[in-house]
């Protein structure tokens, strides 16, 4: 086999956040002369900010599909996978890797309809933040789906265990591919934090959430919190809020209601997010589930302390780079608790040592090898 092997990247969307960003770092970084990456994706829900610029700067081709949608619409479903055929009918990959749970479905039924061998990454399992319902189906789904694909790459142990615990695929399908950051790159920037956050620090301390402002993430308790560590020790911290989102209203909402217009500092997305973090004393990341969340790994190369529920691959985290203290998801009690205790100064320190496991290069490194093994070359 010779020339540059075409790899098909297909995503629900490419809005600004943890898997679409890691799309874009592994697009820049697999070696241009070996691979060719093409990127398959829907269109972004408004608020939630587009990477599509990103891959233009890179280089890389994005094709977009009218039908794909996150949510569950049959009769655009079936026409996104019409779609999707005839775009790797035209483009004719070596292989097809796929991202989130309709493009991931999707996408490796296109694969498997024309013969192109496929692996899909699992991001956490989204299916379990869907409306009960619905889960049964994309259970099923998610088990057909793994039938579709040589390998299922999950980001975080957690996500393999609890795959086979439901079913979904088996053990010697599963491979760890940690959805990582540029480790270097994130520290580097980190030390030159943002002007503004830099001199507030200087007389507050600050406590920030950095997300889409949605149900996984949780804003809401981040912002219960914040009334509480508010009312507990009145003028000392300042809140950062950055992100955007569909509950973005209801998030405002509950700033003014809670009192907090005054002490919280309302950010839409950024494309400096290492600059924010080298300003703050903790991050608070509040999700409800998640497969490996990239910002408690820029956190940590920052040299940031983090309150985070312990769910999925955060506790994997924990365990290894990250100081913190863990909560319970939804419950902002004891979030704020847990911020107070970071504040005063009862934790270690993040360990660096433990970053490289999580560091880009090693990701792309790792598909590499994935790719030349289902290509037996």
């Amino acid at each position: 086999m010779s020339g540059r092997l075409r790899v098909a990247h297909v995503i629900t969307r490419l809005n600004v956040g943890g898997a679409a960003g890691f799309v874009l770092d592994v697009c820049r970084r697999l070696p241009g002369d070996a691979f060719e990456p093409v990127v398959v994706s829907g269109h972004e829900p408004e608020r939630e900010g587009s990477l599509e610029a990103g891959f233009a700067d890179a280089g890389v081709r994005v094709i977009r599909l009218r039908c794909l949608r996150r949510s569950p619409l049959p009769h655009m479903d079936v026409s996104a996978a019409r779609e999707i055929v005839r775009v790797f009918r035209d483009l004719h990959p070596y292989v097809v890797h796929t991202h989130t749970t309709k493009a991931g479905l999707l996408g490796r039924w296109a694969a498997a309809r024309l013969g192109v061998p496929a692996v899909h990454h699992v991001h956490g399992w989204a299916f379990r933040g869907e409306p009960a319902p619905l889960r049964p189906m994309y259970l099923a789904l998610e088990r057909l789906g793994a039938r579709w694909c040589r390998h299922l790459l999950a980001v975080a142990q957690a996500d393999v265990e609890r795959g086979l615990a439901l079913r979904i695929g088996r053990r010697e399908q599963y491979r760890i591919v940690h959805a990582g950051i540029d480790v270097a790159a994130t520290a580097e920037l980190s030390r030159t934090p943002d002007e503004e956050l830099n001199a507030l620090r200087a007389t507050h301390r600050l406590v920030g959430f950095i997300g889409r402002l949605c149900r996984q993430k949780d804003p809401l308790t981040f912002v219960g919190a914040a009334a509480r560590v508010e009312r507990a020790r009145p003028g000392t911290c300042r809140f950062v809020l950055v992100g955007d989102g569909p509950l973005a209203d209801l998030v405002d909402r509950a700033v003014a209601r809670l009192g907090l217009r005054r002490s919280l500092i309302r950010y839409p997305l950024r494309d400096d997010v290492p600059r924010v973090l080298g300003a703050l004393d903790v991050l608070v990341h509040p999700s409800r589930h998640e497969g490996l969340p990239r910002m408690l790994l820029e956190a940590a190369a920052a040299g940031v302390p983090a309150v985070a529920t312990a769910v999925d691959g955060c506790g994997e985290l924990f365990a290894g780079p990250l100081a913190g203290v863990s909560v319970p998801p939804g419950d902002a009690e004891a979030t704020a608790s847990a911020i107070l205790e970071v504040l005063d100064g009862n934790m270690g320190a993040p360990c660096p040592e433990a970053l490289a496991e999580y560091d880009i290069r090693r990701a792309v490194e790792e598909l590499e090898r994935v790719y030349r093994d289902l290509l037996r070359i």
